[in-house]
């Protein structure tokens, strides 16, 4: 579990940094904050799942299926965070727990949270 949560927010991580540029491995290792030999080493992880390319140090790009994991994971992200906010929870600890309970629900609970979303809590 804890090595797809990993890959999970890699593919997350990359998603958003393609949406502002190109994604180099500096850029992950400052998102993730973790080091430049780790991101390496899980983006040959990523390329061999067939989820990112990425020529001999160049730019890292995601897959048709990267960018689908990516968006999702993304989303639920974004999702949470927007409804731990509307609780009343923090920005920063609604981002905290976003980052952990976006690995962990079972996609009929985030379908169930975005009805209830769209049916109570934005109306």
């Amino acid at each position: 579990m804890k090595e797809e949560k990993a890959l999970e927010d890699y593919l997350e991580a990359i998603y958003e940094l393609s949406n502002e540029g190109p994604v180099t491995v500096t850029k992950v290792s400052e998102v993730l904050e973790v080091s430049r030999s780790a991101v390496s080493q899980m983006l040959t992880r990523l390329k061999h799942e067939g989820l990112v390319s990425q020529p001999f140090y160049g730019e890292v790009t995601l897959t048709e299926q990267g960018e689908e994991r990516g968006r999702k994971v993304s989303g639920k992200h974004k999702l949470l965070v927007s409804f731990l906010t509307y609780l009343g929870v923090s920005e920063v600890t609604a981002e905290k727990d976003a980052c952990s309970i976006e690995h962990v629900l079972q996609e009929e609970t985030i379908k169930r949270l975005v009805d209830f979303i769209k049916d109570v809590a934005w109306k």
